[in-house]
């Protein structure tokens, strides 16, 4: 590993708030390293935007998973995907048909067009 490759892991650990063993490394670096330097500033900005933003909830996927178990019912969509998942923008990565496909695979069904899942 690279001094700057170190040096940007210490940084990243450290803006994670781990324990940061390799203060005096990573200040020194920072001194005589522009571009490390560079991506550390960075990095506490980007740090700094996403603590200022309102936390998103997480979705309760086992609750929808259990009652569509449960009731024996097919979901349209896979249970996990949400309704702008990318399964849904590029196709189904699974059969390899394009968005839009009308076999009925975007639909949770089995390919028709001939695809081969993987």
């Amino acid at each position: 590993m690279s001094c700057c490759e170190r040096c940007r892991e210490a940084v990243s650990a450290s803006l994670d708030g781990e324990d940061r063993p390799q203060d005096s490394f990573v200040l020194d670096h920072l001194r005589r390293c522009p571009d490390c330097r560079v991506v550390a500033d960075r990095l506490t900005q980007l740090r700094e935007v996403f603590r200022c933003q309102e936390p998103v909830p997480g979705v309760d996927l086992l609750a929808g998973l259990l009652v569509a178990r449960a009731g024996g019912e097919r979901a349209s969509r896979p249970c996990c995907a949400g309704t702008g998942a990318v399964l849904y923008v590029v196709g189904n990565a699974a059969c390899g048909c394009v968005r839009g496909c009308a076999c009925g695979c975007q639909d949770g069904g089995r390919c028709r067009c001939g695809h081969e899942v993987a």
